[in-house]
């Protein structure tokens, strides 16, 4: 039982951005907008993802970070309203960051933390250890 609780933690970044996928969809359909390429490529990946959770669990997980990532960034998009922010800071010449979404960085945060063994396994092994990390 404990197996599948932790288990479905870590699939919550998963889930989110499903469900969260699932509500643009339904809004744009629902309203009569157009479902531009970005959100068709984001739900086919999603669905790629859902079945690559049954072959391989952990690669999975990667594969939603890599979501997550793409997402941030605005390759792919998940919600209904894309929101980025841009900070710049100006000295002798302008230094900006890239535009990204704020909402999927703290998912993709989140799903740091909860799949952190699977993240950084070499971290994980020598987590309480004091043998020198290779």
């Amino acid at each position: 039982m404990q197996i599948k609780i932790i288990k479905l933690i870590q699939t919550a970044p998963f889930l989110i951005l499903m469900i969260v996928l699932i509500n643009t969809m339904i809004f744009k359909y629902v309203n009569n907008y157009a479902i531009e390429n970005k959100y068709l490529i984001s739900a086919i990946l999603l669905i790629f993802n859902a079945i690559l959770y049954f072959y391989n669990f952990k690669f999975g997980i990667l594969i939603t970070s890599g979501l997550l990532l793409f997402g941030i960034f605005n390759i792919l998009n998940f919600f209904i309203s894309l929101e980025t922010e841009k900070y710049s800071l100006r000295f002798i010449f302008k230094i900006s960051t890239p535009a990204y979404d704020p909402r999927l960085l703290l998912i993709f945060i989140f799903s740091l933390i909860v799949n952190f063994r699977v993240h950084s396994p070499t971290f994980a092994r020598h987590q309480l250890t004091n043998s020198p990390i290779h």
